[in-house]
């Protein structure tokens, strides 16, 4: 319960991925990562909360890092997901929860950093960094069921995008990185010299 309470154990899950888990809207369903031995990439599963039955949804190529970030549609009938080839190789798919084949919505190449469906289920908010893992993210936007991928104005730095069902507004996280040079002194200093001193403040 979201007012505290017992537990109920689920399921034993184990993923290389174990990024993502995602509520159907009628709060029947959970889409989350697994894999069935630790030598393959991970799939998407459904999880019945009733019964505990488990369905698997996606198949990644053998030698992919496999696929994870699940996120339901409004209406329920979908999933996003991001299928990484590699580091830092991901992009969008989508797939039918009914278990018709997966298609991939992004051609992005990038590391993915969170992803989630517009309140109306026509587009798709995600991060990704633009040129590998040593830049910093951004908020982009697809239309779905196709579209090319525009960056937001707003999105710079922004990460593990989160779009609210009922009002369509858009909680994200920005990124700030600090890099400063500090001095301290040795095993043999004693007194302030063994206190850390800023030096450059970036």
């Amino acid at each position: 319960s979201a007012l505290g309470g017992p537990t109920r154990h689920l399921g034993t899950f184990r993923s290389a991925f174990p990024h993502g888990l995602s509520w159907s809207p009628d709060g029947t369903l959970l889409a989350l990562p697994h894999s069935e031995h630790p030598e393959d990439p991970s799939s998407l599963y459904l999880l019945s909360l009733e019964s505990g039955e488990r369905r698997r949804l996606t198949r990644p190529p053998a030698g992919d890092f496999g696929d994870s970030q699940p996120r339901f549609s409004p209406d329920g009938r979908t999933l996003a997901f991001v299928r990484s080839l590699g580091l830092p190789e991901s992009d969008i798919y989508l797939v039918p929860v009914d278990g018709e084949s997966e298609r991939r919505l992004t051609v992005h190449d990038s590391y993915m950093e969170g992803l989630d469906w517009a309140a109306d289920g026509r587009s798709i908010v995600f991060s990704s960094l633009e040129s590998g893992l040593g830049l910093s993210p951004r908020l982009w936007r697809v239309q779905v069921p196709e579209g090319a991928a525009e960056p937001l104005e707003f999105g710079e730095n922004g990460s593990r995008p989160t779009v609210s069902r009922k009002s369509g507004r858009l909680a994200y996280v920005r990124r700030a990185v600090s890099m400063d040079i500090w001095r301290v002194g040795g095993p043999s200093a004693s007194g302030e010299a063994r206190s850390p001193t800023r030096c450059i403040s970036a």
